[in-house]
C-alpha cells in the first residue's frame, strides 16, 4: 500500500512500513462482493487506498496475475464473511503463501470475524495448513467490547518502528482483561464444542426446503436460499430467532460459541419451520 518509488524487485532489508510504503510496494487483498459492491458505489471500482490491486477469491490465476515485483504484501480473510460466507481453498492460501516467498512479500490473514475459536479452531488458518505472517483480531478478542489486535511472526517484527502503528481500541485496561478473560475460556474442550455444534448446524441447514448451499466452518455459517433472505430474517425475528444476512439470498448463522445445545435446535427448529 503505498505511492511509486523504487523498482527494486526485493524488500529493503531490514524494511520498515514506512521504507516499504516509500518504495513503491502494493498490498494484493481478494476481495469480496460486498466490498467490491462497496467501492464501486465511492469511487468507481477504484480502490480507496493507492497501490491496491484485488484478486478473486479462489482463484488463484487471478491472485498470481495480481501480484508482481512490486507487492509488498498479500492481504487475505479466511473466510470471506460479509460477501457471502465463501471459505478460501486450501489450494488458494497455499499459493498465496508460495507467491509471498517467492516475492519477498508479507502474507497477512484478516481473523477479525474468523478468529478466536469461530472456526472451531483459535485461528482459522490452522485448519488451512498455511502460517501467515501477520494476522488481525478483534470482536470477539474482548467478547464485545472495542478492540484491535495484530500479531506479528517471529521475524517479521523489524519491520515495524514505534509510531508506525497505532490503534484507538487497542491495549487499554479495560478492553486488554475482558481479552485475558476470554483468552482463559477458548481451550481445547470449547473448540471441540464449537466444531461439534458447527457440524450439526451444518447438516440441519443442508436438509431444510430452499436451502441451496451451506458454506462455512465452525459457528460461522452461511446458507444460500433459492429466494430472498430479507423476509426468512424477519419471520425469524418475529419468532424470536435473531438471523443476519451475507447477501440477498444467503443467511448468516453465527450463534455464540457458547451456545447451549437446546438453544441451537430452538434457532434451528423456528428457521424450518420459516422456510417450510
Amino acid at each position: 500500500m503505498s505511492a511509486a518509488g523504487s523498482d527494486s524487485t526485493q524488500p529493503p532489508s531490514p524494511a520498515t512500513l514506512g521504507q516499504l510504503r516509500d518504495s513503491g510496494w502494493e498490498s494484493v487483498p481478494v476481495k469480496d462482493e460486498v466490498r467490491r459492491n462497496a467501492v464501486a458505489r465511492i469511487s468507481a471500482d477504484e480502490p480507496l487506498v493507492p497501490g491496491v490491486v484485488f484478486a478473486q477469491t479462489n482463484d488463484v490465476p487471478s491472485l498470481d496475475a495480481a501480484v508482481g515485483p512490486r507487492t509488498g504484501c498479500i492481504l487475505l480473510e479466511p473466510i470471506q464473511g460479509e460477501g457471502g460466507i465463501h471459505p478460501l481453498t486450501e489450494e488458494f492460501v497455499a499459493a498465496a503463501r508460495a507467491l509471498a516467498d517467492e516475492l519477498g512479500a508479507l502474507l497477512l490473514f484478516d481473523e477479525i470475524q474468523t478468529g478466536v475459536g469461530r472456526t472451531g479452531t483459535f485461528f482459522a488458518f490452522e485448519q488451512l495448513g498455511v502460517r501467515p505472517d501477520s494476522v488481525t483480531l478483534a470482536k470477539g478478542l474482548a467478547n464485545g467490547l472495542p478492540i484491535g489486535c495484530l500479531l506479528v511472526a517471529d521475524g517479521r517484527t523489524g519491520a515495524f518502528e514505534p509510531g508506525d502503528h497505532a490503534s484507538t481500541f487497542g491495549g487499554n485496561p479495560v478492553t486488554s482483561a475482558a481479552a485475558l478473560a476470554v483468552l482463559d475460556e477458548i481451550g481445547p474442550e470449547l473448540l471441540n464444542e464449537v466444531a461439534a455444534k458447527g457440524k450439526t448446524t451444518h447438516d440441519w441447514l443442508e436438509a431444510l426446503p430452499g436451502v441451496v448451499e451451506v458454506r462455512g466452518r465452525g459457528l460461522m455459517i452461511g446458507a444460500e436460499l433459492d429466494r430472498p433472505a430479507a423476509p426468512v430474517i424477519d419471520a425469524c425475528r418475529e419468532h424470536g430467532v435473531l438471523v443476519g444476512s451475507a447477501g440477498q439470498k444467503v443467511l448468516r448463522i453465527t450463534p455464540p460459541l457458547t451456545i447451549a445445545p437446546p438453544d441451537l435446535e430452538h434457532g434451528l427448529s423456528v428457521l424450518s419451520e420459516v422456510l417450510a
